[in-house]
């Protein structure tokens, strides 16, 4: 075909294209409520033409609430407008030389090309991963309440873990079909069909259990207290408890023991106050802070109503002989229904259509000092302390089933990767698979991990990242002889983000990681400016700078490690993604007034839209696996890292959160 009539042709399309969706925008909306589909489709109808293409994922609606569902509608064509005008465009600057005689067949224009996020068609990469944080973040536990610290009432605890720091292949393509009906206006039309659904590549990194936490997935306060301490000002703060195994006291003597049930930074509903404490064996447990209300007390037993803020509770007795142990928080109305389910149901709706949940801060994987099986969390343990357990992690994936990304402690024994992988194959949903990964960031020299690597280097003649392949290796050969299904396994190799050439060193000097490591992780983050100089700009100024500067540095960076992982026959993957916004050096984070800029930004809506362009440039590199960092995190001086400020936060004041959202529609989750 003649390429000037090609292009003559085609811009005229994209023209009538353009006027049509923009000048034009008649439509009508037919609502849904069939409840065997939990996807709304939009059918575009225009000149002999019709042609779907999914929105973003919601929830079908009941019959009470159908009225809703024409402003979301009205949004949603919005947004499709936007991508098929993105699609005309992309397909006007490229080189193609798609025979257009037929003018009215668009196949050519849908997202098959599966060369942007904004159409809405990403499937066609087919490929997972995750992205990861740079190092220059990495914060400090600056938890008020340690094993024997002295915690007060007044305290504001910070959750300042490590915070810096179901897949199916096929497309989602926008499909054409034509037809010989005659329209007499533009009908953009919901219809609740099921169309193809394409690789859902999103995860998030989860926020922690600590009693301070921003979000609370489990219905059991208990799991996220503080676990037993000494009370504050007491004469006995030196003197250790004596605690068993699971963390309850075997014996209690006159300087009693302390915990701390919850500080309330999850969003808790005012209505959610009923709870009821239950336990094994002969005590005597009081309440203090803001004191819960003993409702009905007897032995094993204890329904309470807690008040807004920070709930404490002591133990002043106990009977060695059958000491007080197995202590549950749970809301009243589960008492009798422990583990069914475990998981708090609006946790599961907020974060509904993951593909993976990442536990790095969950398994306490920075810095962590588990070497054997026994020293793990259980199940049992009380309180959130020490993570939260494998246990708890495979029945929280199994309850919300999304694939569990998880971390193999950098001092852990073969015995205990080998039992680890044994309990993960025997309770994990068969249906789920494993993104496994050796530790977190071990070039990352402010972890204990990197240390440690940078030590078994220096004893062997091997640079700190040789050593991080070879036990990363000798991880996935013992989950590989323990998983009979292979395929049920992603084994993860870390690397530095900006760093492209450790990642082709690691494989060009481990030449056994070659056909061993399934994709390529790195820390694709947003950011990166000075304190000094994000301090003198304005809240705009910064966000021009992240999408001028920063973005396309990070595309680059991200072509770069894209073609190592090609190389290698590996996925690039994203174990962590978004803004970078953080201060750096204590006089900034002392500073409430530039800590608050920060928090500011991060709520400026503009944020929305870096997210979205975060995707889209991920997508067009292929980019596999994105996982966000991360669920909820409240805005403090160790930044301001969560898509959520808290679970129940109203997302209307959430931009990342929406953008998140949009990025699960997107994939087709």
């Amino acid at each position: 075909m003649n390429m000037e009539l090609f292009k003559k042709k085609y811009i005229t399309l994209f023209l009538l294209m353009c006027i049509t969706f923009f000048v034009n925008p008649a439509y009508s909306v037919e609502r849904s409520n069939d409840s065997s589909t939990k996807r709304y489709v939009i059918k575009v109808k225009k000149d002999g033409v019709t042609s779907y293409s999914w929105a973003s994922k919601r929830e079908i609606l009941n019959d009470s609430s159908a009225d809703n569902i024409e402003e979301n509608a009205r949004q949603d064509i919005i947004k499709v407008d936007r991508r098929l005008y993105e699609s005309g465009r992309s397909m006007a600057k490229s080189s193609t030389s798609t025979d257009l005689t037929d003018l009215t067949d668009l196949t050519d224009l849908t997202g098959s090309t599966g060369s942007t996020g904004s159409t809405g068609s990403t499937g066609s990469t087919g490929s997972t991963g995750s992205t990861g944080s740079t190092g220059s973040t990495g914060s400090t536990d600056s938890s008020d309440s340690s094993d024997s610290s002295d915690s007060s009432d007044s305290s504001d605890s910070s959750d300042s873990s490590d915070s810096e720091s179901k897949n199916s292949t096929g497309s989602d393509s926008l499909t054409v079909e034509k037809t010989n009906e005659a329209d007499t206006e533009d009908n953009l039309v919901y219809t609740s069909i099921n169309p193809t659904i394409g690789s859902c590549n999103i995860g998030v990194n989860a926020g922690g259990i600590e009693y301070y936490s921003a979000e609370m997935p489990f219905n059991d306060l208990a799991k996220m207290s503080n676990g037993w301490i000494r009370p504050w000002g007491s004469e006995y703060k030196g003197v250790p408890l004596d605690l068993d195994d699971n963390g309850y006291l075997r014996t209690v003597d006159k300087g009693y023991a302390q915990t701390i049930i919850s500080d309330d930074n999850w969003g808790r509903f005012e209505d959610d106050k009923r709870y009821v404490v239950l336990y094994d064996g002969e005590g005597q447990l009081q309440f203090n802070l803001n004191t819960p209300v003993i409702i009905k007390e007897e032995p094993g037993r204890i329904e309470i109503e807690l008040q807004k803020g920070r709930a404490g509770m002591m133990q002043v007795s106990t009977n060695p002989e059958n000491y007080l142990r197995n202590i549950r928080i749970v809301p009243l109305a589960y008492e009798n229904e422990y583990n069914a389910p475990s998981i708090r149901e609006d946790y599961v709706k907020v974060w509904d259509g993951l593909a993976v949940i990442r536990y790095l801060d969950n398994q306490k994987t920075n810095n962590s000092k588990e070497i054997e099986w026994a020293d793990r969390p259980k199940g049992s343990t009380f309180g959130g302390k020490k993570g939260q357990s494998i246990e708890d992690i495979v029945q929280m994936s199994n309850e919300t089933q999304t694939n569990p990304w998880l971390h193999v402690p950098h001092l852990a024994t073969d015995e205990y990767i080998r039992k680890m992988a044994e309990y993960v194959r025997g309770h994990l949903n068969a249906n789920l698979k494993v993104y496994l990964e050796y530790s977190n960031e071990v070039w990352n020299g402010q972890f204990a991990q990197a240390q440690y690597m940078a030590e078994l280097g220096k004893k062997n003649g091997r640079q700190g990242f040789v050593e991080y392949g070879l036990k990363s290796k000798q991880v996935f050969d013992i989950w590989g002889s323990v998983f009979f299904d292979k395929s049920r396994l992603v084994r993860v190799l870390g690397t530095q983000f900006s760093n492209p050439w450790i990642s082709e060193m690691m494989m060009e000097r481990v030449p056994s990681l070659v056909g061993s490591v399934d994709a390529l992780a790195v820390g694709y983050y947003v950011g990166g400016l000075s304190d000094s100089k994000t301090q003198t700009m304005s809240d705009e100024a910064v966000l021009d700078y992240m999408f001028t500067v920063n973005l396309p540095k990070t595309k680059e960076l991200l072509r770069q490690q894209k073609k190592v992982a090609n190389q290698y026959s590996m996925e690039l993957i994203a174990y962590e993604a978004g803004q970078h916004l953080v201060a750096h050096d204590s006089q900034f984070r002392d500073n409430e007034e530039f800590v608050e800029k920060l928090a500011r930004i991060n709520r400026n809506t503009r944020m929305y839209d870096l997210y979205i362009n975060m995707y889209k440039e991920w997508v067009d590199i292929g980019g596999g696996l994105i996982v966000w960092f991360r669920t909820t995190y409240k805005p403090q001086k160790w930044g301001a890292w969560g898509l959520l400020e808290n679970t129940n936060q109203d997302v209307k004041d959430a931009p990342k959160y929406r953008a998140f959202k949009e990025t699960l529609g997107l994939a087709g989750c």
